[in-house]
This record gives structure tokens, sequence and C-alpha cells, in this order.
């Protein structure tokens, strides 16, 4: 599977940034997501949303009855689909709009490694 979609577009990392407050974390989440270090429930959202971002008609109830058993109620499933929609729409509008992220949005959180 590819990279999580924050890798390709840099307008979410910030976010996440200031979210985990471990700049080093998300790097390593956005590149490579199936090895990042995450929790089982982590892994079961990461998958769920790299599967909606890059292969949506796949996703089968078999994907909802996975995150359900991992502690996701409807309420929880829906605000996961949204938030992974939202940020496919907001990033490909932005870029095919041909906005792109300033260097020092880019940089301001970014690991020094």
């Amino acid at each position: 599977m590819s990279s999580i979609a924050v890798s390709d577009d840099t307008r979410t990392r910030p976010l996440l940034w200031l979210l985990t407050g471990d700049p080093v974390w998300v790097e390593k989440l956005a590149l490579d997501p199936n090895n990042a270090e995450l929790s089982d429930r982590e892994q079961t959202l990461v998958r769920y949303g790299l599967k909606l971002t890059v292969n949506p008609a796949d996703i089968a109830p078999s994907d909802l009855d996975t995150l359900r058993t991992a502690g996701l109620d409807e309420p929880a499933i829906l605000e996961l689909a949204h938030l992974v929609a939202y940020y496919n729409l907001s990033n490909r509008l932005m870029t095919g709009l041909g906005v792109r992220p300033t260097d020092q949005a880019y940089f301001a959180h970014r690991s020094k490694e």
C-alpha cells in the first residue's frame, strides 16, 4: 500500500504535529504508515483511511466490521469516514487550484533530523 495522504500533501502535517506534539512520529507515519509505531486500534484506523483514500470502491462491509471490532461505534465510523473524505477533498481542491503550502508552513514544525 502506498503512503498515507499526508505524505503527499504537506498541508496536513502541521496539524498532526500540533495535535501530537511529535513531528518525528508524524514524519514516520507519513513516510511508512504500515510500519509506524501505532496501537492495533490506530493501525486499523490507518488501514481504513488508506483504503478509503487509495481504493475507495474496495471498501466493503467487512472493513466496517473491522472498525467495529476495534471499538468504533456507528457515530465514530461516520466521523472517521467524514474526516478521511474531507481531507481528500480539501487536498485535491487546493492542489487543483494550484495552492501549495509555503516553505514556512511546511518547515514550521518539521524535524531537524
